[in-house]
């Protein structure tokens, strides 16, 4: 279900399950470190208006 301005709510469950596997796959897959995988985290959620 998204708002008016197209965003997703954040305790949408399926949205949630989405994040916590990018999160998980990126703390194996990326070794450049916490910052990079928090930009990472972060440009996913506004490419996905969540």
């Amino acid at each position: 279900m998204g708002t008016r301005t197209g965003y997703h709510p954040d305790d949408d469950g399926e949205w949630d399950r989405r994040f916590r596997t990018l999160l998980h796959g990126g703390v194996w897959t990326h070794a450049e470190g916490p910052k990079a995988l928090l930009d990472y985290a972060v440009g996913w959620l506004r490419r996905l208006r969540t």
